[in-house]
């Protein structure tokens, strides 16, 4: 190719409904990546759980740990908004059903189950909270994780890849 010669393609045409993904930037976004790109191979340590009489615990050395809480509730008080896996949460009591914890900046992310209507099944979703909303992603919420500030190599993180990798670890 020369120098100025343009690269010309072809858009595809699209024959499905189109959901942009809309970007969360958390100042957790370190503790996520460490976890989701953690080797998934039996043979290291924070692959092998710790029973607690309230819950269980996995832990990988000077980078996090992820508690799962036995007898959870559902929050019921949820409305579904136009966005498909996404929920507000009305709900004034919030309790974890999973929380990954960093070892190095006690930052917290928190997972807890819905049930988004009477007769459906239990979801679980990361709780994200602001000043003025407290909401819900589940694995379908077209929503990637960013970092707060630009880090040199950083990647959006799918939501639907950190349920992936919690799936190794428990499921519900």
């Amino acid at each position: 190719m020369e120098a100025g010669q343009e690269i010309q393609g072809v858009t595809p045409l699209v024959q499905t409904p189109v959901e942009k993904i809309r970007v969360v930037r958390l100042k957790e976004y370190n503790l996520i990546r460490s976890f989701v790109e953690s080797s998934l191979k039996q043979a290291y340590v924070w692959r092998t759980a710790m029973e607690y009489p309230w819950g269980y615990m996995w832990r990988k050395p000077n980078k996090w740990e992820l508690e799962v809480y036995k007898y959870n509730n559902a929050i019921n008080n949820v409305e579904k908004l136009p966005v498909g896996g996404i929920f507000k949460v009305t709900n004034k009591v919030i309790k974890p059903t999973v929380v990954l914890r960093s070892l190095k900046s006690n930052g917290e992310i928190w997972f807890i189950l819905i049930k988004p209507n009477i007769i459906g099944t239990n979801e679980l979703g990361i709780y994200y909270s602001t000043d003025t909303v407290e909401l819900v992603f589940t694995r379908e919420a077209p929503i990637a994780i960013t970092p707060m500030t630009p880090i040199p190599f950083s990647r959006p993180i799918p939501v639907y890849e950190v349920f992936e990798t919690l799936d190794y670890y428990v499921s519900f």
